[in-house]
């Protein structure tokens, strides 16, 4: 399922794909370039992409911005001709987790990070948001904490060039 508003985590106006199984976010892109009070409607959605048209509110007259085509079935910054490093995580924050909890945010800390990093939690990729070059945030369903253990973290970072990072140990008490 796609919303299309405020992102939960980001805080701006963007696109957020949501699990029906577990109601949890899977991915997100920001479309915080669009300035003032904005109001947007879906238009298309399918398998790739979506489109929708955005509206200005300037001094109580709404008036139609643009069209926008999002051409992503992952909802990621597309690739660019310039390479990218391989990232190099330091730290998770939290660093551990009481096993039986709900979903909650991991922060993962370090350098090297670009837009369409992804983050896997035991080899199963999750909904990560790149905040800026020294920081990612993942969304970690309740589903991964059920039980006590530890949980193998890797930072990928896309092509051109990019790859994996070694990998960070998360516990789960």
């Amino acid at each position: 399922m796609l919303a299309l508003g405020t992102t939960p985590f980001l805080g701006t106006l963007g696109i957020t794909s949501y699990s029906l199984d577990e109601f949890t976010p899977q991915a997100a892109a920001s479309l915080s370039q669009f300035a003032g009070d904005t109001e947007s409607n879906f238009i298309f959605w399918g398998t790739y992409g979506v489109a929708f048209v955005t509206d200005v509110n300037v001094e109580n007259e709404i008036t139609p911005e643009q069209i926008v085509i999002v051409a992503s079935p992952n909802l990621v910054t597309p690739e660019g001709t310039a390479k990218n490093p391989t990232p190099a995580p330091v730290s998770l924050s939290p660093s551990s987790i009481t096993h039986g909890g709900w979903n909650f945010l991991l922060t993962v800390n370090g350098s090297g990070f670009v837009p369409g990093a992804s983050v896997t939690w035991n080899k199963t990729i999750l909904n990560t948001a790149y905040v800026s070059p020294t920081q990612l945030h993942i969304y970690v369903p309740y589903t991964e904490i059920a039980s006590a253990g530890t949980a193998s973290i890797v930072v990928t970072n896309p092509a051109p060039e990019g790859g994996a990072a070694a990998a960070l140990t998360f516990t789960i008490h």
